[in-house]
């Protein structure tokens, strides 16, 4: 007998077709439904045409209407704002909690599209199903890139002896990218880590937020290659295809 998949935030029956880069957003970046390259977790490369791209079943109907319904309709106009030229913006602390949600849980549903299952343990799902929130160990920051892409890379951090000390996401969503330290057991580690971007506002934190709003456009912006350093900052190789 053919084991039941269960929903990865609720433990309900799975089946439930669910678009790990949400399908709004893949139309609004391929309206014409033209051939593109979008980059997958582990830099795989899909080149197709559709808006199909990223598609697993580890959710249920009701959690995929929880998602649309809490995280995708109110995220997919501020991310379009946010991805215009010249469009100016204050983004307020819950604009900022919005984001930092909606980039957590697209991470997730990127990593349940890996050929050998979710790649995140089944605890992280339900924390965040529970709290809606990220957990208090992750930290998130978001800014403006030169390059217009569609692409994802998780990486492992480890130490001595290869033991693990956290992860890296690097996701680029139009010319907005993300990127997320999660499971480092330290608090805001980009703080350290990237203290002349934010002096220099190239970068803003999203998560933990600082409950101060957040002027839009920030004053530089990243090249491509600097989006390519900072996805490969833990020496996991990554380079955009296009």
């Amino acid at each position: 007998m053919k084991a039941v998949r269960r929903c990865v935030f609720c433990g309900g029956t799975a089946g439930s077709l669910e678009h790990a880069w949400p399908k709004w957003l893949q139309k609004w970046m391929n309206p014409n439904n033209e051939r593109r390259v979008v980059q997958m977790p582990t830099g795989n490369v899909v080149d197709n045409h559709g808006w199909d791209v990223a598609t697993h079943r580890h959710v249920c109907e009701q959690c995929n209407a929880w998602m649309g319904n809490v995280y995708e309709g109110p995220a997919s106009a501020l991310i379009r704002t946010l991805n215009t030229e010249h469009a100016t913006f204050t983004l307020s602390p819950a604009d900022q909690l919005l984001l930092a949600n909606w980039a957590y849980k697209t991470s997730l549903m990127l990593e349940c599209t890996k050929v050998a299952g979710p790649g995140v343990e089944r605890g992280e799902c339900v924390r965040f199903r529970n709290s809606g929130r990220p957990p208090s160990d992750c930290s998130i920051i978001f800014g403006f890139c030169d390059h217009n892409a569609l692409a994802y890379h998780r990486s492992l951090i480890t130490g001595e002896r290869e033991q693990r000390i956290g992860y890296a996401t690097t996701m680029v969503v139009g010319r907005l990218f993300f990127h997320i330290l999660g499971d480092t057991r330290s608090l805001n580690p980009h703080d350290r880590l990237f203290a002349s971007h934010f002096s220099g506002r190239q970068i803003a934190r999203l998560y933990p937020g600082t409950g101060h709003p957040v002027a839009w456009p920030l004053a530089g912006y990243f090249t491509k290659d600097a989006v390519e350093a900072l996805a490969n900052f833990t020496d996991s190789p990554f380079e955009f295809i296009t």
